[in-house]
């Protein structure tokens, strides 16, 4: 009786260990605040937050609270009185992204350094609550490009804990979390001189259902636009929110840079460049050209379906390419399918309960492939 009393305890704390580590890999984790830096000698602009979600969100609160984390992380932000004039002045509309013109004038008229982007992607605050939402630092200047970029998708019961102890009901608490993280990974990364960590990457990832890829040597370096996803999906902006999603994975790539979306999305429309059935190679010479990319990233949205509720499973569908300027060939091609209950064993444990976790793992998988030997491959 001693026996089995002793290792009914024991396989108690075993699976309380293991229902806290569940949930989106790298969200649960409790970050400590980095230490505290000069104000002044970083000054931040806190754009309002670009809606993704399809649904009502509490924008300003949560811009708010973000500026207030931004701030005591070490950062000094520009003030919302004088951003509305900013943005007033010169007709800024658009909060998704940073154009040239825009980024050269923070420099010079508000003595800026970085302009924070921030997009939600879905948020809920019946239960269990959520926040997903990706957010990336723009350098100021002349040649504005990506510092930093980091995302959240945090659930209420990612970490329930033994008795539900760890379990979040409310969705201002779980949006004070998830914005926290972010703020201490900006300025980490700050304190990093906005260097990549290759130890602090993610590590699970999905492999993709197909694959195709020739060249993209990792020993070379690409200058990359994601244009956004055709969206064939029944998720409103799911082909923006899939282009983030690249973005992200692929800035975690050495030898790949990025353009800022904003400036991508102002060259489109400057040179009225629609491509809702496809790149056309005349479409293509001109991102090439006025981006000076040599590779352009495109791709279709089948299916991007979020958890609802607590029994819902989210589900991710997309094909991405990449073209080549020298050759003008597709030089990456590939498929993903994946759902969020594929690495469930029992007690909902591997369990992912957002479509950003999803997609981020399954985009993953493909960035891993691109980091070994330019060889050709097929799966």
């Amino acid at each position: 009786m001693t026996w089995s009393t002793s290792f009914f305890h024991k396989l108690l704390s075993a699976l309380a260990t293991l229902l806290i580590l569940a949930g989106c890999a790298g969200q649960s984790q409790v970050l400590k605040p980095p230490q505290p830096v000069d104000k002044a000698g970083y000054r931040v602009a806190v754009l309002p937050i670009e809606n993704l979600s399809g649904g009502k969100a509490p924008l300003k609160e949560l811009r708010k609270t973000l500026e207030e984390k931004v701030e005591s992380a070490g950062f000094e932000v520009l003030g919302e009185g004088a951003l509305d004039q900013f943005m007033a002045r010169h007709r800024i509309r658009h909060v998704g992204g940073v154009d040239e013109e825009s980024a050269k004038l923070f420099a010079e008229e508000e003595g800026v350094k970085g302009v924070l982007v921030s997009s939600l992607e879905f948020y809920a605050d019946s239960y269990p609550p959520k926040l997903v939402m990706t957010s990336r630092l723009v350098s100021t200047g002349t040649d504005p490009h990506i510092l930093w970029m980091d995302s959240l998708a945090l659930s209420g019961n990612d970490s329930p804990g033994l008795f539900e102890t760890g379990t979040v009901r409310d969705a201002g608490k779980l949006s004070q979390q998830g914005l926290q993280q972010l703020a201490v990974s900006l300025a980490s990364a700050r304190e990093a001189g906005f260097r990549l960590d290759p130890a602090k990457m993610p590590q699970k990832s999905f492999p993709p259902r197909q694959f195709f890829r020739q060249g993209l040597s990792p020993d070379k370096r690409f200058r990359v636009v994601i244009l956004p996803f055709y969206n064939r999906s029944g998720r409103k902006y799911a082909g923006e929110i899939m282009a983030l999603h690249f973005l992200k994975e692929l800035q975690q790539l050495g030898n790949f840079q990025v353009v800022e979306p904003g400036m991508v999305r102002n060259k489109l429309l400057q040179y009225r460049l629609i491509m809702e059935g496809g790149m056309s190679n005349a479409n293509a010479d001109v991102i090439f050209d006025v981006l000076q990319a040599n590779v352009v990233v495109t791709g279709k949205v089948l299916e991007y379906q979020d958890a609802r509720g607590e029994a819902g499973i989210p589900v991710v569908e997309f094909s991405a390419s990449m073209l080549d300027k020298a050759s003008h060939m597709t030089v990456l091609a590939t498929d993903s399918y994946n759902t969020g209950e594929e690495r469930v064993h029992f007690f909902n444990i591997g369990r992912i309960s957002t479509a950003s976790c999803l997609a981020g793992e399954m985009i993953r998988g493909i960035v891993d492939r691109l980091r070994q030997p330019a060889v050709l491959v097929n799966h």
